[in-house]
């Protein structure tokens, strides 16, 4: 009897490839049309610009770089698109898209040989290089341009805010990534791929059940964690695909498992508030291992193969990581958060004592009487929010300036939080801090004008609008 082996997918069935993307493709387009009602038309560019920038970058890669066949009808690009941008909240940017596109397809498809080839989701690895790459800009969803807490990190940091009910969860009435929000919608659109066969029960049923039972044996409430976050959308649509998932129904089993066990070990003791892609991504790698257990039933008596023994390495790396990660998360909650205090001193280093009020912080002496104050300035820089304080005394001269926080790019932008920067603001008046470029007495940051030039706009900004108050 001769066997034919070949590259996953390995499916019996007439559904040709890309029918089966398509098929896919059609079950999520509920889902992306609720997105972009619950979060307005920025979703809908964001869905728009992922599916084409993941189709532009596999014609680039398959004709000028791996110079393959032109495979970009075939419908895989259009799915990695569209559910890398349900992975991710409407607080993307679009050159941030693209270059979670260019790792999904070039690196994480393309470089291995194409559709069939390649070890990890495709999509998942776009969502995990934007989501480490740019971590401030995925804290949350831009609901009438404030972020907004999503029902995982209201559990997870137990922040001031009701947890919606299961009502809203099922339906869709919550914060979240664009296409993971209703889960009716997805469901139902798993439903229909449960009808056409292209999915079977394996992965979901042994994922979804793993977290509800470790919920329950930690207290946890599972159906909240079930509901919350991209359970559903990954149990269903990403750990259920072909090429990255096990073959036989053993190693899905076990593959659904391990995915739960992770998803809910991130969730309560990892950094992260969502885990379900990064889970997914670790089992990927157990999956040659998974479909070796069904040709031998002695794993010793297997054959030495070095990819499997690679691939057990990544997979222990992937758990170290994790016992880390654990780790530093119990540190970061042991350790106590720092004392106000320190930060204004720098800012107003002459004040003994400080009083924060509704605007503003005054500054005291030893004999509590007021020789400064301090003001928050919040601005948008060139690549984000810049959020910093700075102290005036009472004739209104700057004493000092700290830059709390930003999102400037690296070795450039970054660079306002430097003292060649900042002291420049020392002893002058507000209306004074304007950039030479516009005419005033700040050198701005070398390529950063955009940079410094929000800082000195917010301060004169800030500074009259305090002194409005205090003229009262």
């Amino acid at each position: 009897m001769a066997f034919i082996i070949s590259s996953s997918p390995h499916i019996n069935s007439k559904e040709t490839t890309s029918k089966i993307m398509f098929s896919v493709f059609f079950a999520l387009i509920p889902a992306g049309i609720w997105g972009i009602l619950k979060f307005g038309v920025y979703s809908a560019v964001v869905i728009f610009t992922s599916v084409l920038s993941c189709v532009l970058f596999e014609f680039i890669s398959q004709r000028y770089i791996f110079k393959t066949k032109i495979r970009i009808l075939d419908g895989s690009s259009i799915l990695i698109g569209l559910l890398m941008a349900y992975c991710l909240p409407t607080s993307v940017k679009i050159w941030q898209i693209f270059i979670g596109s260019f790792f999904a397809i070039v690196l994480a498809k393309e470089s291995f040989g194409g559709t069939g080839y390649n070890i990890f989701n495709p999509a998942l690895i776009g969502m995990a290089v934007i989501r480490i790459l740019f971590p401030a800009d995925m804290v949350g969803v831009q609901v009438d341009g404030i972020t907004q807490a999503t029902p995982l990190g209201i559990m997870k940091w137990n922040v001031d805010m009701q947890l919606a009910g299961f009502t809203d969860l099922f339906i869709g009435n919550i914060q979240g990534s664009i296409g993971e929000v209703s889960k009716l919608l997805l469901i139902l659109g798993a439903v229909y791929l449960f009808l056409k066969r292209i999915i079977s029960w394996h992965i979901p049923a042994m994922y979804i059940s793993t977290v509800f039972i470790l919920s329950a044996i930690f207290k946890q409430n599972p159906i909240s964690q079930i509901l919350s976050g991209g359970l559903i959308l990954g149990a269903f649509f990403m750990a259920t695909d072909y090429v990255t998932s096990p073959i036989f129904a053993r190693g899905k089993i076990i593959f659904g498992i391990g995915c739960g066990l992770l998803t809910f070990s991130l969730r309560k003791f990892g950094i992260f508030t969502e885990s379900v892609g990064y889970s997914i991504l670790i089992m990927n790698l157990s999956v040659p291992l998974l479909d070796g257990f069904n040709f031998k039933k002695d794993f010793m008596a297997m054959k030495i193969n070095i990819k499997k023994y690679v691939y057990i390495f990544f997979l222990v790396s992937g758990i170290l990581y994790i016992a880390t990660n654990l780790f530093s998360f119990k540190k970061i909650h042991i350790s106590k958060p720092p004392d106000k205090s320190i930060i204004f001193k720098e800012v107003l280093p002459m004040a003994a004592d400080f009083i924060e009020r509704e605007n503003y912080t005054e500054g005291l002496d030893e004999n509590k009487r007021i020789i400064g104050y301090i003001l928050i300035i919040k601005t948008e820089g060139y690549s984000g929010q810049i959020d910093a304080i700075f102290g005036v005394d009472n004739k209104f001269k700057i004493t000092g300036i700290k830059i709390i926080s930003q999102n400037e790019t690296p070795g450039v932008g970054s660079r306002i939080e430097e003292k060649d920067f900042l002291n420049q603001f020392t002893g002058k008046l507000t209306e004074e801090c304007v950039i030479k470029e516009d005419g005033g007495k700040i050198d701005a940051v070398t390529s950063a004008t955009i940079s410094s030039r929000a800082i000195t706009d917010a301060i004169r900004e800030k500074m009259a609008i305090f002194l409005r108050h205090v003229k009262r």
